[in-house]
């Protein structure tokens, strides 16, 4: 089933795919957007036209979307304090 959780995602990449865990897309300002999404979703972003990592664990998933907002010095998001919403929530 497709919630449709995470709209802006979904617009962006131009379909709604159903995935089981959290899924990040990255578009600096001046560079490449880049997709970080969990290990068990890879087949679901494998028809996109952007750059994508994919993460194992929460701890992979830390370190991975610290590294790739390194330079990025203003984001807009959707937020959760440490992602503590749990996956299948919309952002309260």
């Amino acid at each position: 089933m497709v919630r449709g959780s995470n709209p802006v995602l979904w617009q962006v990449i131009g379909r709604k795919k159903s995935t089981t865990r959290r899924s990040f897309l990255v578009i600096p300002a001046g560079t490449t957007p880049r997709l970080l999404a969990r290990i068990v979703d890879k087949e679901q972003f494998s028809e996109i036209n952007i750059p994508a990592e994919y993460y194992v664990g929460w701890e992979d998933m830390q370190r991975m979307i610290k590294e790739m907002l390194r330079n990025c010095h203003k984001i807009a998001m959707e937020y959760s304090p440490n992602g503590s919403i749990p996956a299948m929530s919309w952002v309260d």
